[in-house]
């Protein structure tokens, strides 16, 4: 037998890894809490109030428009049989590759007086008044997010569908029910918990965008912090806000958990068996396949199909050599936060398994913190944070070169490389952690018996056997950073710039065929992401069978 050797992950470093993601927030609060800035006052009696109903409304209108479309596509898609099911079941996914700052400005650009709808309309002779066009508003704005967001309550109520729902719904058909009494009865109770845990994804995305309020002129929470912080030059008010944003999301959290808690149930040890599908005839196939068509219509066709369009008109007025330097920079920036963060997640995963489960379930909720919490205020956060550090370290700087300047640190990269792993460790850590509780202890405690350590079974053994959950994770984080734009432009440096922001800037400069090049260059990349992972999640499953 060989003998036990030493190498190994010690507790402590995964404890401090914890710490050091959790800084921002914990900075945020310290630095801010309390503070009076000579901004608040005029903040406070003239534009807070209505950037506080407006983010209400937004938010409300949005997840409720995405909880219904993405409920009732989940459920035409898992329970009917009706022509081209299984390539709607495709299509209603591909939204998601679409950020809805590059849908709000497409379909504002495809609705105004010169847009593609008037114009066309005009060349037979109709004429449209325009304010009932107008999508620059709060409708309009919440039309944008539930285009783009539905696919996130879609995805996760579909797979519960499919894997947990089958003996409820055969019990309920058995029993005379009708479609609607199923879905109303059944289905909607069923579904309830993964249902809220979408629909607070699409409550954080919703909260914490800026690029669709700004160019919609929306007066929000997140514009007034990056209006404190780019306008007024005020850290501490956008502090201030930042903290006051990040109470009210965690006490919405702690609601939502409270109810859940008390309202847990349990789907039982045995096979729930698969949903028969049900053949639609006549009316109902037309209202099924009617509402589906419309739905990628017009959250994926006519934005797309615009962008090609405008891209086809403004090729000679586009640098393509400096689009594909920002290009090759933004890849290389999400591949390189998608690398870390896995990194980061298999040593926090593989250390809370030794832990006490007290002890490794509050770890495990620190993970997700970042990911609850929106851009703004973790780039407020972090700011703050590398301040602080270039302060401490500046002594140092001055040793090594007396006319070195003082923010090093912030004025880099790093900053906002950090910021990422902050913002999206949650989604890379439950891929890795859902992969370890799938191979269980038994090959570790197989390992040990034949003197292996920890750290060399989880290298040797372990590593790989998680690498379709390691995948499944990089490509996730990948689409996320790639597409994120309140962070980037919070934190990036002087002589960087994004995808996203390239689309912001020309947008905001109304260069909308412009900005289309670098649009569609991110929704192709997502695109391809997001097919490659469900052909990936699709092999597992036959392998699973």
């Amino acid at each position: 037998m060989r003998r036990q050797k030493v190498f190994s992950i010690p507790d402590q470093i995964t404890k401090l890894i914890v710490v050091v993601l959790l800084s921002p927030v914990l900075l945020l609060a310290i630095r801010t809490w309390g503070l009076e800035t000579d901004n608040w006052e005029h903040l406070r009696n003239y534009l807070l109030g209505e950037a506080v109903i407006t983010t209400l409304w937004l938010a409300f209108l949005s997840v409720f428009g995405a909880g219904v479309v993405g409920v009732l596509g989940a459920w035409l898609v898992s329970c009917y049989d009706f022509p081209f099911r299984r390539t709607f079941e495709w299509l209603l996914m591909l939204p998601i590759a679409i950020p809805p700052y590059i849908a709000a400005y497409v379909y504002a650009g495809t609705l105004s007086y010169t847009g593609s709808l008037q114009a066309t309309a005009r060349s037979f002779g109709l004429f449209i008044p325009q304010h009932w066009l107008d999508i620059m508003s709060l409708p309009g704005a919440s039309f944008i997010f539930i285009i783009t967001l539905y696919p996130y309550v879609y995805i996760i109520v579909k797979s519960f569908l499919k894997q947990h729902s089958g003996q409820f719904v055969e019990n309920a058909r058995v029993m005379g029910y009708g479609s609607f009494g199923i879905l109303m009865k059944i289905v909607l109770p069923l579904i309830r918990i993964p249902l809220v845990g979408a629909l607070i994804l699409v409550l954080m995305e919703t909260i914490s965008d800026y690029g669709v309020v700004k160019y919609y002129g929306l007066q929000t929470i997140s514009t007034l912090i990056f209006n404190a912080w780019f306008g007024l030059r005020d850290l501490g008010l956008a502090g201030r806000l930042s903290l006051g944003l990040l109470m009210g999301i965690m006490i919405i959290l702690s609601i939502e958990e409270w109810i859940r808690g008390r309202r847990g149930y349990s789907l039982g040890s045995g096979k729930s068996g698969v949903i028969t599908l049900i053949k639609l005839h006549s009316t109902g196939r037309i209202l099924a396949l009617g509402f589906l068509m419309t739905v990628i219509l017009i959250a994926f066709v006519i934005p797309v199909s615009q962008m090609l369009f405008w891209a086809v008109l403004a090729w000679e007025n586009v640098d393509i050599i400096g689009i594909s330097k920002v290009f090759k920079s933004t890849v290389m920036m999400s591949i390189l936060a998608a690398m870390i963060i896995l990194i980061l997640s298999i040593l926090i995963g593989h250390r809370t398994r030794f832990l006490g489960n007290r002890v490794s379930g509050i770890i495990n909720r620190l993970t997700q913190v970042g990911y609850s919490i929106p851009g703004a205020v973790i780039a407020v956060g972090t700011l703050i944070l590398f301040v602080s550090l270039d302060g401490l370290l500046y002594p140092f700087y001055q040793s090594l070169n007396s006319d070195t300047k003082k923010l090093i640190l912030t004025s880099g990269l790093g900053m906002l490389l950090f910021a990422y792993v902050v913002r999206y460790l949650a989604i890379g850590y439950n891929s890795v952690q859902a992969g370890f509780t799938k191979i269980g202890d038994r090959f570790r405690e197989a390992s040990t018996v034949l003197g292996y350590s920890t750290g060399e079974t989880l290298i040797k053994i372990e590593i790989p056997m998680l690498q379709r959950s390691l995948i499944a994770g990089f490509i996730l984080v990948f689409i996320d950073v790639l597409k994120e734009l309140p962070l980037t432009l919070l934190l990036r440096p002087f002589n960087y710039d994004s995808l996203a922001t390239m689309v912001y800037v020309y947008a905001g400069d109304e260069r909308i065929h412009e900005a289309s090049i670098p649009s569609l260059a991110i929704v192709g990349i997502s695109l391809i992401a997001v097919i490659l992972l469900e052909i990936f999640n699709q092999q597992k499953k036959e392998k699973r069978k």
